[in-house]
């Protein structure tokens, strides 16, 4: 007589639940990887977005737009006139993701883009000069740096560094 069986038995269930915990296992920390690379992707295109709309702004209004890159606190801003301006772009990095300054060739914490889009310091007292460098955003050495690029006619680029 032939039973009428229906199901799985236990020893089937135990090895396809073992199955499932090990691809489990290897696709977390692949997940976690990929969305640390992500965020630092991301980072470093929102602070060029920061860079060309400031620029943009400096065109558009015929004014300066002052850019100011908070390292220690992770943040940038972007006001129009004056530090105390109105705002025309902010921003936080998000957790585990660091504004640094490179060893050489570093950004100015506090620039602006002028009327005609071309980023000054000032060296004295109401006088400025063109200026130029770097920005580099981390996240802990998981993947490898990205550094913001900002030469002396006002383009920014991002460049992959190590």
């Amino acid at each position: 007589m032939l039973s009428d069986k229906r199901g799985f038995s236990l020893p089937e269930l135990m090895i396809i639940i073992g199955i499932i915990a090990l691809m489990g296992a290897i696709a977390v920390p692949m997940s976690i990887n990929s969305i640390s690379a992500r965020r630092l992707s991301t980072s470093s295109l929102e602070v060029l977005a920061l860079l060309e709309h400031a620029r943009s702004s400096a065109i558009k209004r015929g004014e300066s737009v002052i850019v100011s890159i908070n390292i220690g606190q992770n943040t940038y801003r972007a006001t129009a006139g004056s530090p105390t301006g109105d705002t025309v772009r902010t921003g936080r990095m998000p957790s585990g993701i660091t504004l640094q300054q490179p060893a050489t060739d570093s950004l100015p914490s506090t620039f602006r883009f002028n009327s005609h889009g071309l980023p000054e310091t000032e060296s004295s007292p109401g006088t400025w000069v063109l200026t130029r460098g770097k920005l580099l955003l981390s996240d802990g050495g998981r993947h490898s740096n990205k550094t913001i690029s900002l030469n002396a006619g006002g383009n920014a680029r991002i460049e992959k560094t190590n």
